[in-house]
């Protein structure tokens, strides 16, 4: 397991989000978010090493995080993953799980999101929030 920080706030001239469920690695940070926040991210490799599995899990230090800030959070991880050159060999499953509450892990209200490689590039993406 490895660790990283990582941070979600505003963002300057951020086109509003698309307000659809499925808008995970489209969407952006609302302009009516004001204040930033410091997310620590923890790397987990799952199925063994050559499984292909990530699981990313992130956890906000200073304030709880809205739904929208938990998708560009999950976005952001998700890509911070595809550029980490430890990962990019074999990566076939990334999964997000991103606490909304400041240390503490709570399934009813936390984010999760699998992104599954087609190959060539191409991802599935599916909201695992409600598969509890």
């Amino acid at each position: 397991m490895s660790g990283a920080f990582a941070a979600v706030g505003d963002l300057q001239n951020a086109t509003p989000p698309d307000r659809h469920s499925d808008d995970i690695v489209t969407g952006s940070i609302p302009k009516d978010v004001a204040r930033g926040t410091n997310v620590r991210m923890q790397f987990i490799q799952l199925d063994g090493p050559r499984a292909g599995h990530i699981k990313v899990v992130l956890t906000p230090d200073d304030r709880p995080l809205t739904m929208p800030e938990a998708r560009s959070a999950a976005r952001q991880a998700f890509l911070e993953t595809l550029n980490d050159p430890i990962f990019m060999e074999d990566l076939k499953i990334v999964t997000v799980v991103v606490h909304r509450f400041p240390d503490q892990a709570d399934p009813a209200v936390d984010f999760s999101v699998r992104f599954r490689s087609q190959g060539e590039g191409e991802w599935t993406i599916q909201d695992t929030s409600d598969d509890r």
